[in-house]
């Protein structure tokens, strides 16, 4: 433990560290009175103008805060949003739903007004890349979507500030998109003590899968059949696409339209006998920033549409710059194998929330 001391008018400051690097650079005098301490990140900054806190007892006193900071969840402010997300990035692709749900809510935040985007991060501080990002303002029914991400090594930290924290509106979340397996049993614990149902009932088990972005930006697009094109959707096509998607809800309509709106689309779209076009299969850069409701209307299946879609969406997130990814049904071997075709990995087991009461 290294102390460091220098002299106000009005009194001493030290300066604590244990091998911890400086969060925020000083300016100016701390903020501190009395025996108050004020926290920049992980450097403590203790100004004594009294006897209460002596270089004496300062050890035990430290020992005690530290424990007390580091189990607690503070937002960020939105300035230090792209700041974090540059912590992401160098944490792909374990940190891919965090870095793209960033991504993408920064992006939608710029578009929609009324949109409010709260991260929460272990003690105020973003360089440690764990988060809770809550988004109030898209789904129906007052409700909040959430999303969570903790590296290994702050993931138990993580897991205990979730039991503790007040700042999450348990009552109106209508979910937790794609949470990693190390953060399940807390989460099941927690929704189980607030009276949401049980496990088996509301969580279903997925894989994630991802490819690189240079990978995806060299994804080969076939010639297409007779009769067929490919185009983005519009707010026109708003209907068919919650008629498909299998795991709809009206809580989500208005996400669904953003989605159209803001993001990256795919259509596939076939010209019939009477010379229209139909919309037989679609997919969409999602809230969540991966790639979802790749779905086939039912009278076009097993004609390679989902794969001309797909391909589609990967090669044009690819060059953007993304790191492609989706979310898959355990079972749903036709969907796993598809994915892997294009080259995909399984990143690791993950599970989406649905939060009803009991």
């Amino acid at each position: 433990m290294r102390v460091n001391k220098s002299k106000y008018k009005d009194g001493l400051i030290i300066i604590i560290s244990e091998n911890w690097r400086l969060i925020e650079p000083i300016t100016g005098r701390p903020k501190c009175n009395d025996s108050k301490v004020a926290v920049s990140g992980r450097l403590l900054h203790l100004q004594i103008v009294s006897e209460l806190i002596t270089p004496s007892n300062l050890l035990s006193f430290f020992t005690i805060y530290k424990m007390s900071t580091n189990s607690v969840l503070r937002p960020i402010l939105a300035e230090n949003f792209p700041n974090l997300l540059e912590i992401l990035k160098e944490k792909l692709p374990d940190s891919i739903l965090a870095y793209h749900w960033t991504a993408t809510h920064l992006h939608w935040a710029q578009n929609i007004p009324s949109l409010k985007v709260k991260i929460l991060c272990l003690n105020g501080d973003w360089r440690r890349g764990a988060m809770v990002g809550l988004t109030d303002g898209l789904a129906e029914s007052n409700k909040i979507l959430g999303m969570i991400y903790a590296p290994e090594d702050e993931c138990e930290s993580l897991n205990r500030c979730l039991k503790a924290t007040e700042l999450i509106e348990w009552e109106r979340v209508k979910c937790f998109v794609n949470n990693l397996d190390r953060f399940l049993p807390t989460l099941t614990e927690i929704l189980k003590q607030k009276g949401f149902k049980h496990s088996g009932e509301f969580h279903d088990s997925c894989l994630l899968l991802y490819l690189p972005a240079e990978e995806a930006a060299n994804i080969p697009l076939k010639a297409l059949p007779e009769k067929v094109r490919v185009g983005s959707l519009d707010n026109s096509h708003l209907d068919i696409v919650c008629e498909n998607w299998r795991h709809y809800h009206p809580d989500y309509r208005p996400v669904v339209q953003k989605m159209i709106q803001l993001n990256a689309t795919v259509g596939v779209f076939v010209t019939n006998e009477q010379n229209e076009e139909e919309l037989a299969s679609m997919v969409l850069h999602t809230d969540y920033g991966g790639f979802g409701i790749l779905q086939t209307v039912p009278k076009f299946r097993r004609k390679g549409f989902a794969s001309i879609a797909l391909a589609h969406i990967v090669r044009a997130l690819g060059l953007k710059g993304f790191m492609p990814f989706g979310t898959v049904l355990a079972w749903n071997e036709d969907s796993v194998n598809l994915l892997k075709k294009f080259g995909f990995k399984v990143l690791e087991a993950s599970t989406w929330l649905e939060l009803e009461k009991e």
